[in-house]
């Protein structure tokens, strides 16, 4: 019995054997396509929102750029005025300082030129200046200003300062 043991497991291993060198794997295909799926949009595309912003980015830079260089045009020709005025100290310097710094200047240049030329006048350092053409002088270009600027509380004391000015000529 022993013997016959042996050869029914002999022969099942035989058979397991040749089961498993006759099994065929089976090889999984998964379809391969280089084209993307239809209506597919591709990962890193960026989408209409975003083109929008680039745009407005874009857009806004430019404007900055352009202002920059506005602003920075503004100040050299403020600058080459004050530069003239501080060299020779007239009436010309004065209304030429006025007018571009008025039509021209940046936030405050109006008023701390305004400033420098009266208080050279009351130093008696202006040629060819009297009271009432100062208060003339400065009047005139403060209705120069853009709309807004001379609401300002910092030109209020240019105002006092022109009344001030006609008035000692009316005085005098």
């Amino acid at each position: 019995m022993l013997l016959l043991i042996a050869v029914l497991a002999i022969m099942s291993a035989a058979f397991l054997l040749f089961r498993f060198t006759r099994r065929q794997s089976p090889q999984v295909q998964i379809p391969f396509s280089v084209d993307p799926p239809p209506n597919a949009r591709p990962l890193f595309e960026p989408t209409d929102e975003d083109l929008r912003r680039e745009d407005e980015i874009e857009n806004a830079r430019f404007i900055a750029k352009r202002e920059y260089y506005a602003r920075a045009s503004s100040r050299a020709k403020v600058d080459k005025a004050l530069q003239n005025w501080r060299d020779a100290p007239n009436a010309n310097a004065a209304a030429e300082l006025l007018r571009i710094t008025a039509g021209d200047g940046l936030e405050g240049d109006f008023s701390r030129a305004a400033n420098e030329i009266v208080s050279a006048f009351h130093s008696n350092r202006i040629d060819g200046l009297t009271g009432r053409g100062l208060a003339a002088l400065l009047d005139s270009h403060l209705r120069l200003l853009r709309v807004g600027t001379d609401d300002s509380g910092e030109l209020f004391w240019l105002r006092q300062e022109i009344a001030q000015l006609n008035e000692e000529n009316v005085s005098k």
